[in-house]
């Protein structure tokens, strides 16, 4: 009170998980957990109202996945710039150094402090090797036109959506499949928001195609300064909620109650709906026999002898004519101890549609993890071969335990993050889900005797129709 400011910000530090919420008590299973988007939007109006103010200059939060659209949509109302990550930040956050700019110019603006932190965060990155780095700086003064923009583009596609119109449903699936996505490969749930309304503009006919242009034009209005490593190239700022297949939808995002998100909520729900569902019993007959068995002996057939193999199948179901896309998932058959045949899926590649013909190809690389020598096991990875840098970037799934002392009691669900460079040297991250109901995703540092196991997928029955989508 003595010594009022002339601008004020407010910055959330701890976990965050997008537009489920922020903040989680990962140390307790049995508390309150999670602060929702409801809870946070009516916290921080209590408390301007508390000291009689209308809004922040600046809102942060220094956690991970919390540039997204829903949450911006339910907050904006609250600051007049914004500022945080749509990716998994690493575990040292943003360096807090940047705040030495007040010293030596106690007048910058918002946007001025918004970019420091943005530049000292993935300086530190850089000097402590951590990877997927990205800050966005929204200028929430632009929010309202890009938000009219965007929700015209809904609201078109909707209708089109359920006139079942099998360009624009191909359209959206290509669309969907070309963005960036969050945490690839690894119940992938989020989208990169501007890369998707850029797919939408290359992919959507005519006036739709137009109407996505604006939307993305209103859109790099919006995100004034962004900065991201070599790994998120994509990247431009914000994520929107995409999961895919349908079945990662959770129901608790039908509680949003924000108009832009129940509109978009719709879409997606119609999308779904349209397109009903077609399933791949089996493949084709191709030419080579690869050295281990495949769960189909004539799955994969050798391109040239490049190391490179062309899948394919052929559709089946009530709906096949209306597939707009599909994956394919390799493997092997397996047979347990009683007998039973069992495949194991350890990888998947995005496929093209040709009417019911489903073609993708392999580069015929199986990813494993061994330690001091031991037998290799294998590793579900997603992974990005950047041609550009000579880096490949790996996702696998894993169960980990940070003792060795009967892990399977303790065991928490998580990912292995590796990168591997041009110069052959290797990071490492290893993020893991909180063991509260929230499920928060969080860098930790694995315990000297901890134990990580390879998550691998596992389809004991026959593929059918589930009516999943």
């Amino acid at each position: 009170k003595a010594s009022p400011a002339n601008k004020y910000s407010l910055i959330f530090w701890d976990h965050g998980a997008g537009w489920p919420g922020f903040g989680g008590d990962d140390t307790c299973t049995n508390c309150l957990g999670l602060m929702t988007l409801p809870h946070i939007d009516r916290g921080i109006q209590l408390g301007l109202a508390a000291v009689n103010m209308s809004k922040f200059d600046l809102l942060g939060f220094d956690a991970c996945l919390m540039a997204a659209y829903e949450v911006v949509a339910q907050l904006s109302k609250h600051c007049d710039h914004y500022l945080a990550s749509e990716e998994l930040e690493p575990g040292h956050g943003w360096d807090y150094r940047s705040l030495r700019l007040l010293v030596g110019n106690p007048t910058a603006s918002p946007a001025e402090v918004a970019k420091q932190f943005a530049d000292d965060f993935l300086a530190q990155a850089r000097t402590k090797g951590t990877n997927t780095i990205s800050l966005a700086h929204v200028d929430i003064s632009k929010w309202s036109a890009f938000d009219a923009a965007f929700g015209e583009l809904m609201s078109a596609l909707i209708v089109k959506t359920n006139e079942e119109d099998a360009q624009v449903l191909s359209a959206l699936s290509r669309s969907r499949q070309q963005s960036l996505e969050m945490m690839p490969g690894y119940e992938s749930e989020g989208i990169d928001q501007g890369s998707m309304l850029d797919a939408m503009a290359g992919n959507l006919p005519g006036d739709l195609a137009a109407k996505a242009s604006t939307a993305l034009a209103a859109y790099n209005e919006l995100i004034v300064y962004f900065v991201k490593d070599e790994l998120m190239q994509w990247g431009t700022g914000l994520s929107i909620y995409w999961p895919n297949p349908s079945y990662f939808y959770k129901s608790s995002y039908d509680t949003l109650d924000m108009s832009q998100v129940e509109e978009w909520r719709g879409l997606l729900k119609d999308y779904w709906a349209a397109l009903g569902d077609a399933v791949l019993p089996g493949a084709e007959v191709a030419g080579y026999q690869f050295d281990e068995m495949f769960v189909e002996p004539t799955l994969v057939a050798d391109s040239a002898g490049l190391n490179t193999y062309t899948m394919q199948g052929k559709l089946e179901g009530a709906n096949a004519d209306a597939t707009t896309a599909a994956n394919l998932f390799f493997g092997w058959s397996v047979r347990t101890e009683e007998g039973a045949e069992k495949e194991l899926w350890i990888g998947d590649v995005w496929a093209e549609v040709v009417g019911k013909q489903v073609q993708a190809t392999w580069d015929g690389q199986v990813w494993g993890v061994s330690q001091e020598g031991l037998p290799a096991s294998p590793l579900f990875a997603a992974y990005v071969d950047s041609a550009g840098t000579g880096e490949i970037v790996l996702q696998a799934p894993v169960n980990y335990s940070a003792t060795s002392c009967d892990p399977a009691a303790t065991w928490q669900q998580g990912f292995l993050h590796i990168v591997r460079r041009a110069d052959s040297s290797t990071t490492a991250q290893l993020f893991v889900k909180s063991e509260n109901e929230q499920g928060l995703v969080s860098e930790v540092s694995a315990e000297v005797g901890g134990v990580f196991k390879p998550f691998i997928y596992a389809q004991i029955t026959e593929l059918a129709d589930t009516g999943a989508g």
